[in-house]
């Protein structure tokens, strides 16, 4: 969350949060301090940083505000970016909801003088509909299909091609499909969304996955018949027909080597 107000305030004075470096009057302004914790559905207590070096005192407010609102905002229509955000705001948004589902199943934002906003699944099912509706580019990849993650609030995957590792999410009706095609070498098709600054894939919003007839590896034995492999029964039979000229080849070698 820390990170996503920081994204935000960028937003907000007009900068893209996917490139360059994070000025540091906005990181001291949006910087928040762990004060408390409770246990059992664990409860973190925190507050604005106290330091006078802060140069824009109300920038903390003004970003928690648009990143509680669009948070909203973003689950009523998942067509529009809500004001504040940018593709580097959705993209942390869904890094945010990425453990969701496992030990942690929602997580409630809770500020006096306003109503909680609660971070939840269907929070997570906004991004992905933005994400996807904002990527065009349709891209094809083969590899070997590796570390798969089931869960319903996750539902990734990880693709290894000869270019590297490309991380692959996909939608409930994809998951049969892919837990059969777990390490094995598979074509994946989907919309690409890639990183701004580098090209680089972000993740393959997969549209479907289909195993690869692999070459089966025959056993010793089924190879020997097959190639008519039999037993030397003399040394000479190594030695091949004789090659007349073979001293003249050697002195050759040795003379280019003196060279």
């Amino acid at each position: 969350m820390q990170a996503e107000l920081e994204r935000v305030a960028r937003v907000l004075a007009g900068s893209d949060t996917r490139t360059g470096r994070r000025p540091a009057d906005i990181v001291e302004g949006t910087r928040l301090d762990l004060v408390g914790f409770r246990r059992g559905s664990a409860v973190l207590e925190v507050e604005p940083h106290r330091d006078e070096r802060t140069l824009l005192p109300s920038l903390l407010d003004e970003s928690l505000d648009a990143f509680l609102d669009g948070i909203d905002a973003l689950v009523a229509d998942p067509t529009t970016l809500p004001h504040g955000f940018d593709r580097g705001v959705v993209n942390g948004l869904q890094e945010l909801t990425g453990g969701l589902g496992r030990a942690v199943s929602t997580i409630r934002i809770d500020r006096p003088g306003r109503r909680s906003v609660v971070i939840d699944d269907k929070i997570k099912q906004a991004v992905k509909s933005y994400q996807r509706r904002e990527s065009t580019e349709d891209l094809a990849i083969s590899g070997r299909l590796h570390m798969g993650d089931f869960a319903p609030s996750a539902l990734r995957c990880r693709i290894d091609t000869a270019q590297g590792p490309v991380t692959c999410d996909f939608d409930s009706e994809l998951r049969d499909q892919v837990l059969a095609a777990m390490d094995r070498v598979v074509t994946a098709h989907g919309v690409v969304e890639r990183w701004s600054d580098s090209g680089a894939i972000r993740v393959l919003h997969l549209s479907g996955v289909e195993p690869i007839k692999e070459a089966q590896t025959l056993p010793v034995a089924e190879l020997i018949e097959q190639q008519g492999v039999l037993p030397i029964e003399d040394p000479a039979d190594l030695a091949g027909p004789r090659i007349d000229d073979f001293d003249e080849f050697l002195e050759a070698i040795r003379s280019l080597r003196q060279a």
